[in-house]
């Protein structure tokens, strides 16, 4: 931003505010009068003309971990411990100026409302016969427990008497009363917030934020801060929260109902564990043969201490009610959880019949020992089951360690080289496996053990005979002549006289090369498939989708197979961040500036040259915007007509090529020093501009080519 800009930023004197400003985007059913649209912020409100100094609904260039880490804000959140309910019978302005006061930025005011909000009591206090007045902060809780006032609208109050633009937002919710596939109705109806903070709009969700950590309403219970609902990126809580004015998506481009409705139902978990989406983007999956394999992304730095579980359950006739699936063989299980590499989390169920299934993704981190922490749901799943084999196998019953190299190893100073992943196919019968010293402290006097047993089998003892050998620093374990079938191979430490677990594989002898071929066939089918999701994120060009694709292949371990599109979605990725941060800068634009560039009667040149180029690009043409007074109409129109709101919808997917040349050919010669020194506002506009027209000159560099006399074409090839 610049430092004209900056010196634009929102001012109030709280001491002095006396009516909070309403920004909500439905019209309050008990406000019926006195409120006006807006059709560039999309909300209606009681206080229009100061929507100039604020920006419109856009997405932000940056997430929240950039701008937030919860230890650096301590001393904030022992203001809001520390208040508690000293406030109750006083002003609710009396305790936003409490919370807030003397700290000097954004974050600071609206994480102290936050976290004060999140921790109170509502439903445990004790509430007058009659009803409190009005204007105190009792009052607002009494309307919160009857139901009558909700979380979102009094965070958005709080903030309002704290000089915080807040915006209240409505729209469908995947909350309690959602089942997954289910379509959303008016019973799915919830409000939540943006809120402005250093000229960014983040979104919170007081309600969802302030969770139960022990008990229900008729016990003792408290409330604990839920941070997933804290200033929440908008890629994170489209998964549960729809609004109904898309704009309030933050994102670009929106989502409609039928996508959200549509895409994977993923729960708080996954994003406290740092998960990522690989696959099966729909929460609804059609399964052929039985068989489906998820893939999620994991965080290489904190998934060695997380574990996951899978539950699948089938509907009734009816699709209403899930009932838990037994087997009558109690060593055989539905799925097979598995780490593949350090960043990588894959889960395959197999169905025993034709149907329709819930599968449930639970996880933990083991790191904390908190009371009431355990598994919790990551993602859920509706799985239609189209087919199965004739004679459909299941998988053994996992071991303490889990499948594959595991926290186990790491434990033990020990790294994997072979195999990483948690199934051994053999058709020789033969299977080596192979464990590199990488902590000598840790593998100080380890013994390594290992049983082979057939699944199913009752022996505690294994058959074979083979030990692990030792040599530079590298454990290997040779079995051979593996009689055909599926086995369980169990790899244990013993040097503290106690035997543990710490590594596990399912060995799949078939001495024949036909389940080598269906395994290599599988493999082509995944790399077809990743390499035709990058290519069309590619030709999309949608930032989330791109970076999606990207992800899954690097994680995947598929980067070799195409080098070359890897490289032009990442070039594309860059572009487009650059791109979304400029259209932020004028977004920040306030309406003063625009004004300012609006009342010169007679503007120098290379402002003229600026504001005419960048309608060019919003489609008018040079003969409209070379008379100056023209040019000051279209910048002074208001609500969808706005030019930011035509900025922020400018589609570069629809521009014409010809059309970016000539808003380049326009700027030719253009000394932007004197731009830069007439009008820091005419400056945002070139430079997104000039951005724009770098993309589209990417985007066609072909074209560029062959138009080139031959003379330069031949010397660039």
């Amino acid at each position: 931003m610049h430092e004209y800009e900056k010196n634009k930023l929102i001012k109030c004197d709280i001491e002095d505010l006396k009516n909070t400003w309403i920004l909500w985007t439905f019209k309050p059913e008990t406000i019926l009068e006195g409120l006006t649209y807006s059709e560039s912020h999309c909300l209606w409100t009681n206080e229009i003309e100061r929507l100039e100094n604020i920006p419109p609904p856009h997405p932000s260039p940056t997430r929240k971990h950039e701008v937030f880490q919860l230890e650096k804000y301590k001393h904030v959140d022992r203001r809001a411990d520390e208040t508690g309910q000293r406030f109750n019978r006083k002003p609710v302005r009396d305790l936003a100026i409490h919370l807030t006061k003397d700290f000097p930025d954004d974050i600071s005011k609206v994480r102290s409302i936050y976290k004060w909000v999140t921790i109170q009591p509502i439903q445990k206090l004790s509430y007058p016969d009659i009803q409190p007045d009005e204007d105190t902060v009792l009052y607002h809780f009494w309307k919160l427990k009857r139901r009558e006032k909700t979380y979102a609208q009094f965070f958005s109050l709080l903030c309002g008497y704290a000089c915080l633009p807040c915006v209240v937002i409505d729209g469908h919710m995947k909350g309690s009363t959602y089942d997954v596939g289910q379509n959303l109705d008016s019973k799915h109806n919830g409000e939540w917030n943006a809120v402005l903070v250093d000229r960014n709009w983040r979104l919170v969700n007081a309600f969802w934020g302030a969770c139960v950590l022990t008990g229900n309403e008729n016990e003792d219970f408290c409330y604990s801060t839920d941070e997933n609902y804290f200033l929440t990126d908008p890629q994170h809580l489209i998964y549960t929260h729809f609004p109904r004015i898309p704009d309030w998506q933050l994102l670009d481009p929106p989502k409609n109902q039928d996508e959200f409705q549509k895409q994977a139902f993923l729960k708080d978990r996954f994003f406290n564990l740092e998960m990522r989406l690989l696959s099966h983007p729909n929460c609804t999956v059609d399964v052929q043969d039985g068989e489906v394999e998820f893939f999620f992304g994991l965080n290489p730095q904190t998934a060695i201490n997380q574990s996951f579980m899978c539950i699948a359950s089938i509907y009734d006739s009816k699709d209403i009610n899930a009932k838990p699936m037994e087997f009558a063989d109690k060593d055989l299980t539905l799925d097979f959880i598995q780490r593949p590499n350090e960043h990588l989390l894959s889960i395959k169920v197999r169905f025993p019949e034709v149907g329709t299934y819930k599968v449930e993704i639970v996880g933990k981190d083991d790191t904390l020992q908190l009371n009431d922490y355990d598994f919790d749901w990551i993602a859920i799943y509706k799985a239609v089951v189209k087919s199965i084999p004739i004679r459909q196998k299941f998988f053994p019953k996992p071991e303490p360690a889990g499948w594959g190299p595991s926290r186990g190893l790491y434990e033990l100073g020990l790294k994997a080289i072979t195999p990483l992943d948690g199934i051994i196919q053999t058709d020789t019968g033969n299977v080596e496996l192979q464990y590199q010293i990488v902590d000598e402290e840790k593998a100080k006097g380890i013994d390594l053990s290992f049983q082979l047993l057939p699944i199913g089998s009752d022996v505690d003892e294994a058959d074979e005979k083979d030990t692990f050998t030792m040599e530079k620093n590298i454990y290997t374990l040779r079995i051979s002549n593996i009689e055909p079938g599926e086995y369980k191979l169990k790899i244990g430490e013993r040097s503290s006289g106690l035997e543990r677990n710490v590594c596990n594989y399912n060995v799949i002898s078939s001495m024949e090369k036909a389940q080598q071929k269906k395994e290599d066939s599988d493999k082509v089918k995944e790399i077809k498939r990743l390499r035709e999701e990058l290519i069309n994120a590619t030709e999309k060009k949608t930032l989330e989708l791109v970076e999606r694709a990207v992800d899954a292949v690097v994680t995947r371990g598929f980067e070799s197979y195409f080098p070359e599109e890897l490289k032009i979605a990442r070039e594309l990725i860059a572009r487009l961040k650059k791109i979304q941060k400029l259209m932020h800068e004028v977004m920040n634009l306030n309406q003063t500036t625009i004004a300012e560039i609006r009342s010169y009667g007679n503007p120098v040149k290379e402002i003229h040259i600026v504001m005419q180029a960048t309608l060019l690009l919003l489609g008018h043409f040079e003969e409209e915007t070379k008379i100056w007074k023209n040019i000051q109409a279209i910048i002074g129109r208001t609500g969808k007509e706005s030019l930011k709101r035509k900025i922020q919808e400018l589609d570069m997917n629809k521009l014409g090529f010809d059309i970016a040349l000539g808003a380049k050919k326009l700027m030719r010669g253009l000394e932007l020093d004197k731009v830069v020194q007439q009008s820091a506002g005419a400056a945002t506009f070139h430079a997104w501009m000039t951005g724009i027209i770098a993309e589209m000159e990417e985007r066609h560099k072909d074209e560029i080519g062959n138009t080139m006399p031959r003379t330069t074409r031949n010397k660039i090839g």
